[in-house]
Protein backbone atom coordinates (compact mmCIF):
# COMPACT_ATOMS: atom_id res chain seq x y z
CA UNK A 1 0.00 0.00 0.00
CA UNK A 2 2.87 2.48 1.16
CA UNK A 3 4.04 2.01 -2.49
CA UNK A 4 0.38 2.55 -4.08
CA UNK A 5 0.74 5.43 -2.32
CA UNK A 6 4.32 6.65 -3.56
CA UNK A 7 2.49 6.05 -6.81
CA UNK A 8 -0.20 7.48 -6.52
CA UNK A 9 1.41 10.97 -5.54
CA UNK A 10 2.93 11.32 -8.77
CA UNK A 11 -0.20 10.53 -10.40
CA UNK A 12 -2.17 12.99 -8.53
CA UNK A 13 0.03 15.82 -9.06
CA UNK A 14 0.20 15.54 -13.07
CA UNK A 15 -3.76 15.03 -13.26
CA UNK A 16 -4.04 18.22 -10.66
CA UNK A 17 -1.68 20.22 -13.46
CA UNK A 18 -3.43 19.23 -16.19
CA UNK A 19 -6.74 19.81 -14.77
CA UNK A 20 -6.15 23.38 -13.60
CA UNK A 21 -4.03 24.28 -16.86
CA UNK A 22 -7.75 23.09 -19.27
CA UNK A 23 -9.20 25.56 -17.30
CA UNK A 24 -7.88 28.90 -18.50
CA UNK A 25 -10.63 32.09 -19.49
CA UNK A 26 -11.02 32.74 -22.40
CA UNK A 27 -12.53 36.49 -22.98
CA UNK A 28 -15.84 36.55 -24.62
CA UNK A 29 -15.16 38.50 -27.77
CA UNK A 30 -16.98 42.44 -27.39
CA UNK A 31 -20.23 42.28 -29.52
CA UNK A 32 -20.19 45.31 -32.08
CA UNK A 33 -21.13 48.78 -30.72
CA UNK A 34 -24.12 50.04 -32.39
CA UNK A 35 -24.05 53.87 -33.09
CA UNK A 36 -26.49 55.58 -31.91
CA UNK A 37 -28.70 57.80 -33.80
CA UNK A 38 -27.23 61.33 -32.11
CA UNK A 39 -23.45 60.14 -32.86
CA UNK A 40 -24.37 59.70 -36.24
CA UNK A 41 -26.29 63.25 -36.51
CA UNK A 42 -22.77 64.83 -34.88
CA UNK A 43 -20.74 63.28 -37.43
CA UNK A 44 -22.60 64.33 -40.43
CA UNK A 45 -23.42 67.61 -39.29
CA UNK A 46 -19.88 68.24 -38.04
CA UNK A 47 -18.85 67.49 -42.03
CA UNK A 48 -21.64 69.67 -43.25
CA UNK A 49 -20.24 72.72 -40.71
CA UNK A 50 -16.83 72.07 -42.38
CA UNK A 51 -18.07 71.98 -45.78
CA UNK A 52 -19.92 74.90 -45.20
CA UNK A 53 -16.70 76.79 -43.56
CA UNK A 54 -15.12 75.69 -47.02
CA UNK A 55 -17.38 77.19 -49.42
CA UNK A 56 -17.54 80.38 -47.11
CA UNK A 57 -13.96 80.69 -47.40
CA UNK A 58 -13.90 79.72 -51.22
CA UNK A 59 -16.36 82.47 -51.63
CA UNK A 60 -14.52 85.17 -49.67
CA UNK A 61 -11.86 84.62 -51.87
CA UNK A 62 -13.33 84.96 -54.88
CA UNK A 63 -14.61 87.57 -53.86
CA UNK A 64 -11.24 89.20 -52.82
CA UNK A 65 -9.87 87.95 -55.75
CA UNK A 66 -12.50 89.97 -57.70
CA UNK A 67 -11.75 93.19 -55.83
CA UNK A 68 -8.11 92.92 -56.09
CA UNK A 69 -8.56 92.44 -59.94
CA UNK A 70 -11.05 95.50 -60.28
CA UNK A 71 -8.71 97.64 -58.48
CA UNK A 72 -5.45 96.80 -60.80
CA UNK A 73 -7.78 96.94 -63.87
CA UNK A 74 -8.98 100.72 -62.76
CA UNK A 75 -4.70 101.27 -62.03
CA UNK A 76 -4.26 100.32 -64.81
CA UNK A 77 -6.94 102.19 -66.84
CA UNK A 78 -5.70 105.60 -65.18
CA UNK A 79 -2.25 105.13 -66.02
CA UNK A 80 -2.77 104.48 -69.71
CA UNK A 81 -5.19 107.59 -69.84
CA UNK A 82 -3.76 110.61 -71.85
CA UNK A 83 -2.90 113.87 -70.54
CA UNK A 84 -3.53 116.72 -72.57
CA UNK A 85 -2.77 120.31 -72.62
CA UNK A 86 -3.98 123.00 -74.25
CA UNK A 87 -2.48 124.96 -76.92
CA UNK A 88 0.81 126.57 -76.81
CA UNK A 89 0.57 125.72 -73.23
CA UNK A 90 3.06 123.68 -70.68
CA UNK A 91 1.38 123.62 -67.57
CA UNK A 92 -1.34 121.01 -66.88
CA UNK A 93 -4.62 122.32 -66.34
CA UNK A 94 -6.63 121.43 -63.45
CA UNK A 95 -7.99 118.51 -65.05
CA UNK A 96 -4.75 116.81 -66.10
CA UNK A 97 -3.39 117.34 -62.82
CA UNK A 98 -5.97 115.59 -60.66
CA UNK A 99 -5.17 112.99 -63.35
CA UNK A 100 -1.41 113.13 -63.06
CA UNK A 101 -2.34 113.13 -58.74
CA UNK A 102 -4.31 110.04 -59.70
CA UNK A 103 -1.21 108.48 -61.41
CA UNK A 104 1.23 110.26 -59.17
CA UNK A 105 -0.37 107.84 -56.39
CA UNK A 106 -0.41 104.54 -57.66
CA UNK A 107 3.14 104.72 -58.94
CA UNK A 108 4.12 105.88 -55.04
CA UNK A 109 1.80 102.54 -54.27
CA UNK A 110 4.11 100.69 -56.54
CA UNK A 111 7.72 101.67 -56.50
CA UNK A 112 8.41 98.35 -58.76
CA UNK A 113 6.17 100.14 -61.58
CA UNK A 114 8.19 101.67 -63.99
CA UNK A 115 6.08 104.71 -66.30
CA UNK A 116 7.46 106.05 -69.78
CA UNK A 117 6.91 109.41 -70.91
CA UNK A 118 6.03 110.27 -74.35
CA UNK A 119 4.59 113.54 -76.33
CA UNK A 120 3.47 114.37 -79.23
CA UNK A 121 3.26 117.78 -80.80
CA UNK A 122 1.70 120.05 -83.59
CA UNK A 123 3.75 121.55 -86.26
CA UNK A 124 2.91 124.41 -85.29
CA UNK A 125 3.55 124.08 -81.38
CA UNK A 126 6.79 124.84 -80.77
CA UNK A 127 9.84 123.01 -79.58
CA UNK A 128 10.53 124.38 -76.22
CA UNK A 129 6.34 124.08 -75.48
CA UNK A 130 6.90 120.21 -76.12
CA UNK A 131 10.18 119.79 -73.48
CA UNK A 132 8.28 121.78 -71.07
CA UNK A 133 5.06 119.88 -71.02
CA UNK A 134 7.01 116.68 -70.40
CA UNK A 135 9.23 119.02 -67.72
CA UNK A 136 5.93 119.73 -66.36
CA UNK A 137 4.07 116.42 -66.19
CA UNK A 138 7.84 114.86 -65.04
CA UNK A 139 7.61 117.39 -61.53
CA UNK A 140 3.61 116.86 -61.14
CA UNK A 141 4.46 113.12 -61.00
CA UNK A 142 7.65 113.79 -58.67
CA UNK A 143 6.00 115.83 -56.65
CA UNK A 144 2.59 113.58 -56.26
Amino acid sequence: MTQMRRAAAPLLLILLAAVGCSQKRVLPIPAPVDRAAGEDEARLGSIARAEAARQDSLAREASLRSAREKQLAEARATIASPVYFGYDRYDPSPEAREKLDRKGSILNRSPSLRLRLSGHATIAAPMNTTSRSASGVRQALWNT
